[in-house]
């Protein structure tokens, strides 16, 4: 994917209120539509988990780890990224979780946690999951430019088709200007020496009867 051509980042939009919004990232899809993905989820409960030995200080902070995805859910929810009036959006908001480890502790700990996402709008992604999607992203993008080459190809296969029909009528209506020449010639011929009373007859007849030509008609032939 490309910046600038298949998607985009921290790109300034105003809702309908004229309030300013700055996702993070801006996936562009086939058909004027997109998808929009935040990564500004905090992991610092999760990192004081992984940094104790503690099991009752860890589950604590994994808590603490699961109270803060829901939050930015929530505050990621109101902020209506998908009802942008400049962008024709999915109906959710990729919330991107960059570390594997920290999405499985929230998820494995909280199941619902990511249905109860989706009711928000919020589809939470790890960075195999967020793998996955741009990758079918990529898929749909190769196919539409698949289409759009298919779309040429037809239009240029018609062009030529129609450039081949004129190249045979025209050598056809040459082969009939050739007959017709060659049917002229063999009229022409037919008048001039092979024909009954061609002009060479009529004219050796006039000089048997004494005309005195300065060349011989049956030498020159």
């Amino acid at each position: 994917l490309r910046p600038g051509s298949e998607f985009a980042t921290q790109v300034s939009q105003r809702d309908e209120q004229g309030r300013l919004k700055q996702p993070d990232v801006i996936v562009y899809l086939p058909e004027n539509r997109a998808v929009i993905i935040d990564a500004k989820m905090s992991l610092n409960s999760y990192v004081e988990a992984s940094r104790t030995d503690d099991e009752k200080e860890r589950e604590q902070h994994l808590s603490n780890h699961i109270n803060s995805i829901q939050q930015h859910v929530n505050g990621l929810s109101k902020k209506q990224y998908q009802q942008l009036p400049e962008l024709t959006t999915l109906d959710f908001v990729l919330l991107f979780i960059p570390v594997e480890g920290a999405f499985q502790a929230a998820v494995s700990r909280k199941p619902e946690l990511l249905t109860q996402s989706l009711r928000r709008r919020v589809m939470l992604a790890s960075p195999s999951t967020l793998l996955a999607i741009l990758r079918t992203i990529h898929h749909i993008w190769r196919l539409d430019e698949q289409n759009r080459n298919s779309q040429i190809i037809a239009l240029e296969a018609g062009k030529l088709y129609d450039k081949f029909v004129g190249f045979t009528e025209a050598l056809s209506e040459v082969g009939n200007r050739l007959d017709q020449a060659r049917q002229s010639w063999q009229l022409a011929e037919k008048r001039l020496s092979t024909g009954k009373g061609n002009l060479i007859d009529r004219a050796e007849a006039l000089r048997q009867l004494g005309v005195q030509p300065s060349k011989d008609l049956s030498k020159e032939r």
